[in-house]
């Protein structure tokens, strides 16, 4: 009973019979072109993306039409390419003459046909990448039900095609498919193909078809031959370098020139792109089976100016040569400097850049120490620092210990063997009323009017004698209280004033007269 999807392919394939065209799809543009099934396709671009979708449908009634050797890339029968490619193999062999001309000064106008020519194989060089990896795409939808691990062991592509051509001609030779015994050491390192090894002895695998098989070793053979291709369209921009971007490829090289202006799809999308961007051209986002840590930035950083600079400089050179990059192929574009003189410049910046910071960092400098007289500077005031300075300041007894009286025979003083100083005019009255005698073996001094210490001493023992003789004043005049109208001035008729002094009479006054006075009554000590 045919189901309502079978109903819907039969009005399409109805559909295309009356138009009498087939679709095929622009990778570069996002849409279906009309094509007729005589006419080549432009460029070769779609055609193996329609074929690798139609065996994905495993339709077994278009498999018994078609043979198991047609090709499968649209690109290799496209007439237009096969043009290409003939023009550049013809002009890949007058590199030298063209480069003599360009030294000459002979120039390179948009006019010129080589200069479309170049423009061409510019976009062309990303639809071989487009073609190469539709047919792997292929490839890996009929060997996944033989190996499904190996496309996640092999993550290069051409790795990948190169391991199922070889087990494809082991199949068909000995009719054994075991990869055990096969030998992959001229195509895989020895890490991988002991990885593939163990992966493949604990699957289960299933055997393919021969037709399936016939169309996978078709496949692989139209990758590697458009991989060839590739190879002589590259060889061809290299030569071409000089004369197309010659800043550029005088800055980098002119093979990595051709391949970042190629994989930029062109030298106008390359002018146009930021620093930032033309460091990740060519780029590869997965890392392969036991490479985790190897990091690739992208085709710059296969320039030698990077790969000479040391490791821990490396950031900084890909930095640089990304950046005059950017300059070259704008200057390229604009035609600004057609013999190159402008990435000669831009190299020799960036080698003086890279020289300068692989020197060393300069050595520590000796400073010169200050000069012994220098007048020492002078301190903020405030009352802290007053209050510092006069409890340091020199006292009176100090600054007549330095001075010498001139003129006159100095007193006995200690000897200074002994004591390792003179006395100087310490045993001179100071002129600010102090004294320091050495008297008795002993050094007394006395400072009323100096500064320090010492006068502070002296200010509080002042006030502590005043208040001492205020106290002495107050009680002197408390102790004796008469009364108000007695007076000590006395009227005699001998004489008209007499002062009399009561606190004498009171002294005269012998205290043994109470006991032996004439006046006394006799006391008996035994009474009876």
């Amino acid at each position: 009973m045919a189901t309502s999807a079978d109903a819907f392919l039969a009005d399409l394939e109805d559909l295309e019979e009356d138009l009498g065209y087939q679709n095929a799809y622009d990778p570069h543009s996002g849409a279906f072109h009309a094509q007729d099934d005589d006419m080549d396709v432009d460029g070769g671009q779609g055609g193996a993306s329609k074929r690798a979708g139609e065996n994905l449908l495993d339709d077994d009634d278009e498999d018994e039409e078609d043979p198991a050797d047609a090709p499968i890339s649209n690109m290799l029968r496209s007439a237009e390419f096969k043009n290409v490619i003939a023009e550049v193999c013809e002009k890949k062999d007058l590199a030298a003459e063209d480069a003599a001309e360009q030294v000459s000064g002979a120039a390179f106008t948009e006019d010129d046909p080589e200069y479309k020519l170049v423009s061409r194989c510019n976009t062309l060089v990303k639809e071989i990448d487009e073609e190469m990896f539709v047919l792997y795409t292929e490839v890996k939808a009929i060997f996944q039900t033989k190996f499904p691990q190996l496309e996640n062991i092999l993550v290069n592509p051409f790795d990948y095609l190169s391991v199922v051509q070889r087990m494809a001609d082991e199949c068909k030779r000995s009719g054994d498919c075991d990869i055990s015994k096969m030998d992959f050491t001229d195509i895989l390192p020895n890490q991988l193909i002991m990885t593939m090894t163990i992966t493949a002895t604990h699957s289960k695998t299933a055997p393919l078809e021969p037709r399936q098989l016939a169309k996978a070793v078709t496949a692989c053979d139209e990758a590697f031959q458009l991989n060839d291709h590739k190879r002589d369209v590259l060889l061809y921009l290299e030569s071409r370098m000089s004369i197309f971007c010659p800043n550029l490829a005088t800055l980098l090289s002119p093979s990595i020139a051709a391949k970042l202006v190629t994989a930029a799809g062109g030298l106008l999308n390359l002018s146009r792109m930021p620093a930032q961007n033309i460091m990740l051209i060519g780029a590869q986002k997965r890392a392969m089976l036991g490479l985790a840590g190897h990091n690739n930035q992208g085709l710059v950083l296969m320039c030698d100016l990077i790969q000479s600079s040391k490791p821990e400089h490396r950031s900084r050179a890909i930095r640089l040569v990304a950046g005059k990059s950017a300059i070259a192929a704008r200057c390229d574009w604009h035609r600004t400097s057609q013999l190159g003189e402008t990435g000669a410049q831009l190299r020799e910046s960036i080698q003086a850049a890279m020289a300068k910071a692989a020197l060393p960092p300069p050595a520590k400098q000796k400073k010169a120490l200050p000069r012994p007289d220098d007048v020492p500077c002078k301190k903020r005031g405030g009352k802290r620092h007053r209050a510092l300075k006069e409890k340091y300041a020199q006292t009176v007894m100090q600054k007549q210990q330095n001075r010498v009286k001139f003129g006159e025979e100095p007193e006995p003083e200690i000897a200074q063997e002994k004591m390792g100083f003179g006395l100087g005019m310490i045993s001179v009255t100071s002129t600010r009323g102090g004294r320091a005698d050495y008297v008795g073996g002993q050094l007394t001094a006395t400072n009323t009017g100096g500064s320090g210490k010492v006068k502070a001493a002296k200010q509080k023992e002042k006030q502590r004698n005043e208040a001492a003789m205020k106290r002495q004043r107050l009680a002197a005049g408390a102790g004796v209280r008469e009364s108000g109208m007695s007076s000590s001035l006395a009227f005699t008729p001998v004489q008209g004033i007499e002062l009399v002094n009561p606190v004498q009479k009171k002294q005269t006054i012998d205290p043994a007269d109470r006991y032996f006075a004439n006046s006394a009554n006799f006391v008996s000590l035994n009474e009876q």
